[in-house]
């Protein structure tokens, strides 16, 4: 295996610092690109690189106070990642082409907490969702609604509703 070349260089409204591509002004390895200009001032990338995209392991800091630490697939969020943000949310799971895709754990700036499964940023199979008023959601979810098989209960751990749920309302309950 060859020893990359490290250059640093004017790429993408910022500066390039790390291996290149057989001596080209094309990332390619580690780097580390820091943006100086335009609407994503400030934000900076340090990881893994495959012909000028984020490529492997990476961590990303926006200028806007989120961060996310994972893996990247031409430049975009792909496999384990975990993203904290400065109003206290956070999300750790997997992502699939940018999109939360899998099983991931959701906390909002609000407390509200979700943990199972994901398809193209909604909840989706089966999760359990924890409300600010300490009730609980255990069961099936489509679409970011409760869909299907699922239980409600309180804080107490009592059940307030078990049985079929159809677009986010318990089959039982009658809609005027």
């Amino acid at each position: 295996m060859t020893k990359k070349e490290k250059r640093k260089f004017k790429f993408h409204q910022g500066t390039y610092e790390g291996e290149v591509f057989e001596g080209f002004k094309v990332p390619d390895g580690f780097g580390t690109l820091t943006i100086k200009f335009g609407r994503f001032r400030g934000d900076k990338y340090e990881g893994e690189w495959k012909m000028n995209n984020f490529h492997g392991k990476g961590t990303y800091t926006s200028s806007e106070g989120w961060v996310c630490e994972g893996q990247w697939e031409e430049s975009k969020k792909h496999g384990q990642v975990k993203i904290s943000n400065k109003d206290g949310s956070s999300y750790i799971g997997e992502y699939k082409h940018d999109n939360k895709h899998g099983i991931g754990t959701q906390i909002y700036p609000n407390g509200e907490k979700y943990e199972g499964g994901w398809y193209e940023n909604s909840y989706f199979g089966h999760g359990t969702k924890t409300y600010i008023n300490g009730d609980k959601y255990i069961g099936k979810w489509r679409g970011g609604r409760r869909e299907g098989k699922g239980k409600l209960l309180n804080p107490k751990g009592e059940i307030i509703k078990d049985g079929e749920w159809d677009n986010d309302y318990f089959s039982e309950d009658e809609i005027e």
